[in-house]
């Protein structure tokens, strides 16, 4: 008929990857027109292109939410016998793990060395424990060298919600050993109990 001998000249339709025993070759990757592509000039096919776009937004989502998953907190520490400052970034839940620690002391009682007079504690942290309504730190220091043994060791403890609360009221305890003034029933100790002060957001 007219339409099967028009039909007879025209190329065959086919499906898939080939026709018959002809192999067609594989779709070339397609170019994102320049202003929607991301990625610069960078010739990837769509998918592809879509994929690391989605692992970039992944990765700053990641990078940012330490951030919001943290707070900070603050101790303080004025009397008569020792003045203390403590500031710190505290990652919130996991029993709120500490970063950025930064402390100092100074112990204004007599008998104190002057080595053990002023005190930098950054990196003397040894113990941290902060939830929502408990914070607990623990400080140790030794004497380094060839001269007599000495240590100090600063507890503090306090009850009461920091993310509530502007000022939360607690304890702290300082054990201040010379090895020097152990004789006969000395234990060689000085220790300090007192009011704290902390807070955080």
């Amino acid at each position: 008929s007219p339409r099967i001998e028009a039909m007879r000249g025209r190329p065959p339709i086919c499906y898939g990857m080939c026709c018959g025993s002809q192999h067609l070759a594989p779709t070339a990757p397609i170019q994102l027109p320049h202003q929607h592509n991301l990625l610069g000039n960078i010739n990837m096919p769509p998918r592809t292109a879509i994929a690391v776009l989605l692992t970039a937004v992944a990765l700053t989502v990641a990078a940012v939410s330490p951030a919001q998953a943290s707070g900070g907190l603050w101790c303080t520490i004025d009397d008569a016998n020792v003045k203390m400052d403590i500031e710190s970034g505290v990652t919130r839940g996991m029993g709120g793990p500490i970063f950025n620690f930064r402390a100092s002391a100074e112990l204004l009682v007599k008998d104190v060395a002057p080595d053990f007079a002023k005190l930098t504690l950054d990196g003397n942290l040894v113990h941290s424990w902060i939830d929502r309504d408990e914070t607990r730190l623990l400080l140790y220091t030794e004497r380094q060298g060839d001269a007599p043994f000495g240590s100090i060791e600063i507890t503090i403890e306090t009850m009461g919600d920091r993310e509530e609360a502007v000022d939360i009221k607690g304890k702290y305890e300082v054990s201040y050993f010379e090895a020097e003034r152990q004789k006969g029933e000395a234990d060689g100790f000085i220790r300090l109990t007192g009011d704290v002060t902390c807070g955080g957001e």
